[in-house]
């Protein structure tokens, strides 16, 4: 088996709620989508989390503008957290931990979930996904399958010396945790707060960075 370095992958099972992420209810609602205020990252060490961000991720089909997720933004630190298009993205750097939760409103395939976070990637950098850990990442989005109406996909990420530790939670509760390098975190924050790759990830970063929807 080819070895990669400072990278591997490990299948989880856990239940659905509270396995790498606990949130705290808030008081604002998206989309029947209560924000949470906070949370606990439990990725490798139990790290509090403040919500710094929120919005509804839209795709146009055809001529139709499709609510597809409510998207939350937690970090570790948010006093740290850069409200500038430019700053927000590299901020993240400065975070022990990470999350990023998807509530869906509607059904969306395993296939079009990993191609539109490719896509993301892609428009930041086409050798993002070429990375080892990025590889691995996009492997467990594709089978990890659908993402439910109704239901969460969770990325919780933390820093580790030169190691970050990325776990992807499917809509069913199963995780997949992935070692990676350095950069591994920006990397996949970049679909969300990197160069958007459409104009529904474009209003998406905007409401991330300035904190509501």
């Amino acid at each position: 088996m080819k070895k990669l370095a400072m990278l591997f992958i490990a299948l989880l099972t856990v239940a659905a709620q509270g396995a790498v992420l606990d949130t705290i209810p808030g008081t604002t609602e998206l989309e029947g989508v209560m924000i949470s205020k906070g949370g606990t990252a439990k990725v490798e060490n139990p790290i509090a989390l403040t919500t710094v961000g929120a919005g509804i991720r839209k795709k146009k089909v055809a001529v139709i503008r499709l609510n597809v997720y409510v998207a939350e933004l937690l970090v570790s630190d948010g006093a740290k957290y850069v409200r500038t298009n430019e700053g927000a993205l590299s901020s993240l750097d400065n975070m022990q931990a990470v999350a990023f939760q998807m509530t869906f409103l509607r059904t969306v395939d395993a296939e079009k979930v990993q191609s539109s976070f490719r896509d993301g990637l892609d428009e930041n950098d086409e050798a993002l996904a070429r990375r080892a850990d990025v590889a691995q990442f996009l492997e467990a989005v594709k089978n990890g399958g659908e993402a439910v109406e109704k239901g969460t996909l969770r990325i919780v990420a933390e820093r580790q010396g030169e190691k970050e530790i990325v776990v992807y939670e499917n809509t069913k509760g199963e995780a997949v945790k992935i070692v990676g390098a350095g950069g591994f975190i920006r990397a996949l924050m970049s679909i969300w707060l990197g160069a958007p790759a459409d104009g529904g990830l474009e209003d998406l970063k905007e409401n991330l960075i300035k904190g509501s929807n």
